[in-house]
């Protein structure tokens, strides 16, 4: 394969309506590959075109995202008021483990290529059902905002042995981090999880729209319950859970959300945390006013880029009217390969660097199995070959 043909008019349309849309995960993108975050959240097919996606594996990330749900939930809706010890805590937190894991996690590996909203399967009438079923089984009716989560069998039993054995692992955490905090003293009245961040950022270039979602925000200095942002108050400390301090976590994200929500609220945080709900432990980092510089920079690259690619885009148009697709490994991106960018980019098996380096090819098959393409592949065998854009492993 040569080449990774999308579509001009609908790349253009969203490039133009997303392009300046800045969140951790596409600014960390662009600073590692701007080829993958091109890809990723500017390209878009044709209408025509029929994709064959990768298979989603999540296996890794159900035990973070579990635990956060959890938290949130038990934080948010108050609910740590109903109890007067960390024993008596755990019996809600483990009931709702189970049949939230049970919830989320009971579509098939495969049932995936069949279901035609995965993010927001929950919302529509068929996955309200599925959550009426577990709240008539005893999912506290707090517990929102569900995720399906696929778990493939293979990978979850090399991974955590059982089901058994995962809960009575995540089920140890939630208690870690409880007794963390009873020991730590910490007031859950002043804390509030899953702020959202939305804040349109001018600074003497583009205007770009920064998004996304805080953990916790712990307001110290608060003297009322901290069930709004407009109670925050100067001297907050803001954190982030990761289920492991990997060397894939960059402080940079606490930087990037601190500075949008000082902007957005005028108040100043004092500190910032990651919390390792593997380890239990923190890992903190003072508030960095010298930031927003390096944000302009990160920016400005960011800007110019768009500009040349919405230059590039429209030149194919008007050369050729009815030309309908465009390469995307001729686009004025630089590609950057490396092991982690390289695993989840749509373009890795045409880009120059990474189909002549063997010991990436290497390193990135220990992300992403032969089994997961085959998958993929038998799905959209009996497709004409000639309207499928396979545009991932």
């Amino acid at each position: 394969m040569s080449e990774l043909l999308f579509g001009i008019d609908a790349t253009l349309k969203n490039l133009e309506e997303k392009g300046h849309t800045l969140s951790w995960t596409r600014k960390n993108q662009f600073e590692g590959c701007q080829a993958q975050w091109f890809l990723t959240n500017i390209c878009r097919l044709a209408p025509e075109t029929i994709i064959c996606p990768l298979l989603r594996e999540d296996t890794y990330a159900l035990p973070g995202w579990v635990i956060q749900k959890l938290f949130e939930t038990y934080i948010n809706s108050r609910i740590y008021r109903k109890f007067g010890s960390v024993d008596s805590a755990m019996e809600w937190f483990n009931k709702n483990l189970v049949l939230l894991c049970e919830t989320v996690t009971q579509f098939s590996y495969e049932d995936q290529m069949n279901i035609k909203s995965v993010r927001y399967f929950f919302e529509s009438e068929e996955g309200k059902r599925f959550t009426e079923i577990a709240r008539g089984r005893g999912l506290d009716p707090s517990v929102e905002g569900l995720q399906i989560c696929f778990v493939d069998p293979c990978v979850f039993a090399r991974v955590n042995k059982d089901w058994d054995s995962f809960y009575v692992k995540i089920s140890n955490i939630l208690r870690k981090v409880l007794e963390m905090w009873a020991r730590d003293g910490v007031n859950l009245d002043l804390m509030l999880c899953e702020s959202e961040i939305d804040l349109d950022l001018n600074l003497g270039i583009d205007t770009f729209h920064i998004e996304g979602f805080t953990d916790y925000i712990y307001n110290t200095y608060g003297m009322e319950c901290f069930d709004s942002i407009e109670k925050l108050r100067d001297g907050y400390t803001l954190l982030d859970g990761k289920y492991n301090l990997s060397r894939f976590v960059h402080e940079e994200q606490l930087y990037l959300y601190s500075t949008a929500l000082s902007i957005m609220t005028g108040r100043v945080p004092e500190f910032m945390m990651f919390l390792e709900y593997k380890g239990c432990r923190y890992k903190a980092f003072q508030f960095d006013r010298g930031y927003i510089s390096r944000l302009r920079e990160s920016c400005m690259r960011m800007s110019s880029v768009l500009s040349a690619l919405k230059s590039w885009l429209t030149s194919l148009r008007v050369s050729d009217p009815e030309q309908r697709d465009f390469d995307a490994t001729k686009a004025p991106v630089i590609f950057t390969p490396n092991a982690i960018s390289c695993c989840f980019c749509l373009g890795r098996d045409v880009c120059p660097s990474f189909v002549t380096d063997k010991e990436l090819q290497k390193q990135t098959a220990n992300f992403v199995g032969k089994k997961a393409k085959d998958r993929v592949m038998k799905e959209f065998e009996s497709l004409d070959p000639s309207v499928i854009n396979i545009c991932t492993f």
